[in-house]
C-alpha cells in the first residue's frame, strides 16, 4: 500500500508490526547513544516477529545506535545480536558472539538456555566419560577422575548408516518421531536414557525411520557443545 494511506492514522489504528515501527522511529528520532528494547516483539505473531527481527537488525546497522535487546527468546538472541550476555539469577554466565555462546557454552546453564541440548553425566578417565549407557569419548582439558556433564546438540548426532563410522556409536530405540517440515525430531533411548536427534528431512534414510524400531546413532569426540564439571 502507498505510505500516504497511513499518514492520518493513529498508532492504535495500525497493525502490531506497524505500531512497532512507529515506536522505533519515535525512539530513534532523538539520536540516542543507546536504545533499550525490552521484549519488543513478544506480542507479535511468528511471521511478523521474524520479519521485524531482520528489520531491527538492518535499522541498527544503518543508524549505528547501540541496541541493548532484552529477550527470553533464544532464537531472537541468536539472530539479532553481535554479542550476547546470558544472565542467570542476576549473574552474567557468559558474554560472547552468538557462535561462541551456542557452539562453546561455558556453563551447563548456557548450553541448556541457548538452543537445545542432550545432557548426560559420568566420570571422566583418559578422555572417556563412563556414561550410564556406555563409554563416550570426548574432547576436554578437564583432568581424569572428575564427575562431568556432557552437552551434545541434537543436530550433531548422526543416525542410521551415516553413524556407522562414528567414534561414539550406540544402538538406540526410536521412542518418538516429530515432523517439523525441514527436520524430524527423533527421540531415541539407550538403556532408558533419552537422546534427541535432529534429522534433516533430506537425510537419505529419513522416510524409513519408524517408532519402536532400533537405529544406530553416533557422533565424534569434539562434537559435544561442552564438558562441564559436575556440581554434585
Amino acid at each position: 500500500m502507498p505510505p500516504e494511506i497511513f499518514a492520518k492514522r493513529k498508532p492504535s489504528q495500525l497493525s502490531g508490526g506497524q505500531q512497532q515501527r512507529v515506536a522505533i522511529a519515535r525512539a530513534l528520532i532523538t539520536q540516542p547513544a543507546v536504545l533499550l528494547l525490552d521484549e519488543p516483539l513478544g506480542a507479535l505473531d511468528l511471521k511478523i516477529r521474524q520479519h521485524m527481527m531482520l528489520e531491527l537488525k538492518r535499522i541498527q546497522r544503518t543508524v549505528g545506535t547501540t541496541f541493548v535487546y532484552v529477550t527470553h527468546d533464544q532464537g531472537e538472541a541468536l539472530v539479532m545480536s553481535d554479542r550476547i550476555a546470558v544472565v542467570h539469577e542476576g549473574r552474567v554466565e557468559q558474554v560472547g558472539s552468538p557462535y561462541e555462546v551456542y557452539e562453546r557454552p561455558k556453563t551447563k546453564f548456557v548450553a541448556s538456555f541457548i538452543g537445545e541440548a542432550n545432557f548426560f553425566e559420568g566420570t571422566l578417565k583418559d578422555g572417556i566419560v563412563e556414561a550410564e549407557f556406555g563409554p563416550v569419548r570426548v574432547s576436554t582439558d578437564l583432568p581424569s577422575g572428575k564427575k562431568v556433564i556432557v552437552s551434545l546438540r541434537p543436530e550433531r548426532i548422526k543416525i542410521g548408516s551415516l553413524a556407522s563410522g562414528s567414534e561414539n556409536r550406540f544402538e538406540a530405540k526410536i521412542k518418538e518421531i516429530v515432523y517439523k517440515g525441514d527436520i524430524l525430531i527423533v527421540i531415541t533411548t539407550i538403556n532408558g536414557n533419552e537422546i534427541k536427534v535432529n534429522v534433516p528431512a533430506t537425510h537419505p534414510e529419513a522416510t524409513g525411520l519408524r517408532e519402536g524400531e532400533s537405529v544406530l546413532i553416533g557422533w565424534e569426540a569434539g562434537d559435544e557443545a561442552g564438558v562441564f564439571e559436575s556440581e554434585a
